[in-house]
């Protein structure tokens, strides 16, 4: 029989009741992120917005500065990408390798549909919301591409820069 020390079962408590609150207050973001979802669709406004992402993450790094910003980054990133599932969950083209899984992790987090492709011309324009691509790979077939994805932005995965190219559908 394990014996479990009291102040380890007070303190697992506190943690019980402070992840009961976390949870609340995702509930109460998603409420809020499904009205904002509607207000976009009606609007035909994009469902993501990369700016508005990392200006959240910069806001709470400065609010917590005690908090190491690769971990607000990661909680966050996660937050709203969960959150984000109840307005779109995006169907991203990415390349074979781990660093295109890690570059889409980083950019969209978990909740997101990824396919492989190793030619462009696989790529289903139609369903396909977000290509990401290597840098190097993006320069040579944006022509390939014919200007149905345009450049979003740039992320840097174990200093390998990759490219996010949102398709232009609406």
């Amino acid at each position: 029989m394990i014996i479990i020390n009291k102040n380890l079962t007070n303190l697992r408590l506190e943690l019980d009741n402070i992840d009961n609150k976390i949870a609340k207050l995702i509930l109460e973001r998603i409420n809020i992120v499904k009205q904002v979802g509607h207000i976009k669709k009606q609007e035909k406004n994009n469902f993501y917005v990369p700016n508005r992402e990392d200006e959240i993450i910069s806001k709470i790094s400065s609010n917590y500065p005690e908090l190491n910003i690769s971990i607000i980054k990661a909680i966050f990133t996660e937050i709203i990408s969960a959150c984000r599932s109840y307005e779109k969950i995006f169907n991203i083209a990415i390349q074979n390798n781990s660093l295109s899984r890690t570059a889409t992790q980083k950019i969209f987090g978990s909740f997101c549909n990824t396919y492989i492709f190793s030619d462009l011309k696989e790529i289903n324009l139609k369903d396909t919301d977000y290509v990401i691509l290597t840098l190097d790979d993006y320069y040579g077939k944006l022509v390939e591409i014919n200007l149905n994805f345009l450049l979003l932005k740039k992320i840097s995965v174990e200093n390998i820069e990759f490219c996010l190219l949102q398709s232009n559908k609406k």
